[in-house]
């Protein structure tokens, strides 16, 4: 008689995470500080050429997550960023994995110090330490209560993170400078080439959401869709900005999300739009 093979490792049956918050999920990963400081830096290589720089580097992201996409839809596995290596590889493998994701979760510690000092910057007379560990806080706290507690509140800070982004765009597509759209690439293809390379890690990220797969309740779905989906969404969002920065007058040549928010939205704007991009880092995942 022969034996049947057993669930790979890892694997689970059904899990509660549906697709709103696998979605919130993925998204999570992807929108954070890079494209506040990063999208200057693409603007001071290319001026307007930056959303195509923008366009270039998600192209190149979406080629690299597509095989996290078919595998998470495939195989889903609780931990699948080590799990799959240890299954497919072996497992000293699956170790180097983990600590190699465990290493990406670091910069936990430099989101919260950024809401923090977001934070303090607006009410002063909250510290901006504690305000950095009540954020760490909360996180641990909403993980503790489960996974559709923790999912929901990632839904709603996403929620307020698009939403700071687009007002953001709205404000800013309303003075920008049509002239300034036509200097395209003033640094040639060699900086629009640089400027890309560089503009795949604020797109990069969304790759992490299959570390969920096991848990989802159609990951066949649900995986491909949320990696994929997640890296369209936010490079659409990001070369709104890129316009905005590069075509609105009056800004430096190298202008940060943060200047281009106060140019444009005004004071009280620009801090409702920090407070939104900077609580982020109150998401849990």
């Amino acid at each position: 008689m022969t034996a049947q093979p057993g669930p790979a490792a890892g694997s689970v049956g059904p899990g509660p995470i549906g697709l709103p918050i696998a979605f919130s999920v993925a998204l999570k990963q992807v929108i954070g500080g890079g494209v506040i400081v990063l999208t200057g830096t693409a603007v001071a290589l290319t001026g307007a050429g930056a959303s195509l720089a923008y366009a270039l580097a998600c192209v190149v992201v979406l080629l690299v997550s597509m095989p996290y996409a078919v595998l998470g839809a495939a195989r889903p596995m609780s931990g699948a960023l080590y799990a799959w290596p240890a299954c497919f590889i072996h497992p000293c493998a699956g170790f180097l994995g983990f600590w190699m994701v465990l290493g990406t979760h670091v910069a936990l510690a430099a989101y919260a110090a950024t809401f923090g000092a977001t934070l303090h910057a607006l009410w002063p007379a909250i510290p901006a330490r504690a305000g950095g560990l009540g954020a760490l806080a909360v996180v641990l706290g909403l993980n503790l209560l489960g996974t559709q507690v923790s999912g929901r509140a990632n839904i709603l800070v996403m929620a307020l993170v698009v939403g700071a982004l687009l007002a953001l765009g709205a404000a800013g597509l309303t003075r920008i400078d049509p002239h300034r759209l036509l200097a395209l690439l003033p640094h040639g293809w060699s900086g629009l080439l640089s400027a890309a390379a560089l503009l795949t890690y604020p797109i990069s990220g969304a790759t992490l959401v299959s570390e969920l797969a096991g848990e989802m309740k159609r990951p066949a779905r649900d995986v491909p869709v949320a990696i994929l989906g997640a890296t369209l969404a936010a490079a659409g969002l990001y070369m709104v900005a890129a316009v905005v920065a590069a075509c609105v007058p009056g800004l430096p040549a190298a202008p940060s999300l943060d200047q281009v928010a106060y140019r444009v939205m005004g004071g009280w704007g620009a801090a409702a739009f920090a407070l939104g991009t900077a609580s982020s880092a109150c998401s849990a995942s």
